[in-house]
């Protein structure tokens, strides 16, 4: 299956796989292409909701982790590469994240709120 890139590329942590925003697009969400960074098709193509944004990979590249804000909260959630539902990770019920990373030994996830 061709697909397009249309913005961003993000590398997973030991540099193996890739994800990208694809130009294949739903009503109210979009779709992230994950595939082998040594080349070749994509591996699975997610469906993310609309208003996600600042997709990190999970440290051992097995899910895409994601910001969504609702209802004035940012919170963080995870989608496994294997499909299934999103999985949300934080319960914030105000403030905003605009960014967030893993520390440098990738045990906990860094933000930056504001």
């Amino acid at each position: 299956m061709g697909v397009g890139l249309t913005g961003w590329l993000e590398a997973s942590l030991d540099g193996e796989l890739l994800c990208y925003p694809s130009a294949q697009y739903l009503p109210n969400a979009w779709k992230l292409a994950a595939l082998p960074a040594s080349g070749g098709p994509a591996m699975r193509i997610l469906d993310l909701p609309g208003g996600a944004n600042r997709v990190r990979w999970s440290p051992a590249g097995t899910s895409l982790l994601y910001l969504v804000t609702k209802n004035g909260a940012t919170n963080i959630w995870e989608q496994s590469l294997m499909g299934g539902k999103p999985k949300q990770l934080t319960r914030f019920t105000s403030g905003r994240i605009f960014d967030f990373n893993w520390s440098s030994d990738s045990s906990t996830i860094v933000s930056n709120p504001r």
